[in-house]
């Protein structure tokens, strides 16, 4: 992630990558099949999907124990 390696200091900052891709899906030709996703994460409604994932994402950052892993990099 673009913030383990210091490039930015929240992913909403990096144009291209994963949270964007939830936070603020394409109209058209998306890669994450929210149905799915929802379905697996026991979550009912794609608001509640978005602000689950933020605060994943922002509960990492505030502990500051993110860590570039090498098997996603």
């Amino acid at each position: 992630m673009a913030v383990s390696g210091k490039a930015v200091t929240h992913p909403s900052e990096w144009e291209f990558c994963g949270y964007q891709e939830i936070q603020s899906p394409k109209k058209r030709k998306g890669i994450i099949d929210f149905k799915r996703l929802m379905s697996l994460l026991d979550i009912e409604s794609y608001d509640q999907l978005k602000e689950a994932h933020s605060g994943w994402v922002d509960s990492v950052i505030s502990n500051e124990k993110h860590a570039r892993e090498s098997k996603w990099t």
